[in-house]
């Protein structure tokens, strides 16, 4: 048996941590796992219940439900599929018509069964999932596909408040997860037009960060932030999705700093911003991605591919490599 305790997510005033046990009996080759969540409200010390995490109108007991049948299906689809790796893409062979469903349904009664809205569940969360212990099965909880009704956003953030830069997330659905090097993210719905992601990453070694300065990038693509405010609201009827990402890094010879810019801005009618592409945008801002793109799951990837397929956006892009600044 080994034990161990994480800080999994600090964002929004809030604290989780997982105190991890992982065992294995003697005459069982398989490993089993449990958790104790710890998870506290930063601006009052409390610790912070299950239903805390949503909505006081949120049907807890149908996202349960939902959510099992999720959990388990990627369970067994993943113990039976086969990853498949290769030079362009990371795809699997797993056959969902192969799934036995009276399997699963049996795990999910059973966890309905055990199933009391009052009832203090051992949980956690990270920025992207709930985490949660009902009648011995642990289930993911994805925000993303609840996120009307999950509370913690509104109910503990705060942009006063003394814990972290808050401004630099973003409110309009969930927190991100960012690389360990960023040091600046931006990710905002500006009024009913303007869409922007924006991040600005250090890789430099740990004893060179310091001489990586962020006030003068952040500054540089503000710039460029406001011109698109500016486009937007001298045309009433059309709309921006703006995505910038900078990766700055050391230079120990030459003794400057190196940078490398992923741009793009898509212009587009209002209409279909709002209709359509929005969706496209946040949908894509909140699911992980496995693509080994030269921007990761950065936004300027869908940008990337939405120029070639969607005639409804004019997309400018700045390819990696053309800007370089030096200090």
């Amino acid at each position: 048996m080994s034990i161990s305790a994480s800080c999994i997510s600090s964002f929004s005033n809030t604290l989780s941590i997982k105190i991890s046990k992982e065992y294995r009996y003697e005459n069982k080759s398989e490993e089993e796992e449990d958790f104790i969540g710890l998870n506290y409200n930063l601006k009052t010390g409390e610790q912070i219940k299950f239903s805390d995490l949503f909505t006081n109108d949120a049907g807890i007991k149908n996202i349960i439900s939902q959510s099992a049948y999720h959990t388990f299906a990627t369970e067994y689809l993943y113990k039976y599929a086969q990853i498949i790796y290769s030079d362009e893409e990371i795809s699997w062979d797993g056959d969902m018509n192969n799934i036995d469903y009276s399997e699963i349904e049996d795990r999910i009664l059973k966890v309905l069964q055990h199933y009391n809205k009052n009832n203090n569940y051992q949980f956690c969360f990270d920025e992207r999932e709930v985490y949660v212990i009902i009648g011995n099965e642990v289930i993911e909880i994805e925000m993303r596909n609840f996120y009307t009704q999950i509370a913690i956003y509104n109910r503990y953030a705060k942009y006063d408040e003394i814990f972290e830069e808050e401004p630099t997330k973003q409110f309009l659905v969930f927190v991100l997860k960012d690389d360990s090097g960023t040091m600046y993210r931006r990710v905002e719905k500006i009024g009913d037009n303007l869409f922007i992601d924006v991040q600005i990453v250090n890789w430099a070694e740990e004893d060179k960060k310091q001489f990586v300065k962020p006030e003068k990038y952040i500054q540089d693509v503000e710039k460029e932030i406001k011109e698109c405010e500016d486009y937007v609201n001298s045309n009433k009827d059309s709309a921006i999705v703006f995505a910038f990402l900078e990766d700055l890094s050391y230079n120990e010879t030459d003794k400057k700093v190196d940078n490398t810019i992923y741009k793009a801005k898509a212009t587009m009618a209002k209409q279909y911003y709002q209709d359509t592409y929005l969706e496209k945008v946040l949908d894509w801002e909140q699911t992980e991605k496995l693509e080994p793109d030269y921007t990761g799951i950065h936004l300027v990837t869908l940008l990337n591919d939405s120029s070639e397929n969607d005639k409804n956006l004019k997309v400018d892009m700045v390819n990696p490599g053309l800007e370089d600044n030096d200090e």
